[in-house]
């Protein structure tokens, strides 16, 4: 029985979370942050290894942080792990957001197109 709570306690120490980390820089009252946010809560209840955090872009830190991406300013824009940018958002983005957030926590590529480009400039 010693060895078996030995072993269990070995898996669940070598058993690492990755957490996946969102940023989403939004306008309070935009109808597409306010859809995507909506999307991404229940993504984040379906894997909760996804710690995502809203940027607003009223807030001059925020806009600054934004403004370092050097990006054309588009909002909703989302910034997972540093991997991908997707700006604007539509309902019909929604599959394809989660199948790439999906792709990233099971260790797959990511399948960029003109949408979802990837994220080159790491200056934050």
């Amino acid at each position: 029985m010693k060895k078996f709570i030995v072993f269990l306690l070995f898996l669940t120490a070598c058993q690492t979370r990755m957490i996946i980390h969102i940023d989403v820089y939004e306008l309070e009252e935009c109808g597409a942050c306010i859809a995507l946010e909506n999307d991404l809560n229940q993504l984040e209840q379906e894997y909760p290894q996804i710690y995502i955090r809203y940027l607003d872009l009223d807030d001059s830190q925020n806009l600054k942080s934004f403004q370092k991406l050097h990006l054309p300013s588009i909002a909703p824009t989302i910034v997972v792990e540093k991997t991908f940018i997707k700006q604007g958002y539509k309902a019909a983005d929604k599959n394809t957001l989660i199948k790439n957030i999906q792709h990233i926590i099971n260790h797959q590529p990511i399948h960029y197109n003109k949408e979802y480009r990837r994220y080159t400039y790491a200056a934050n």
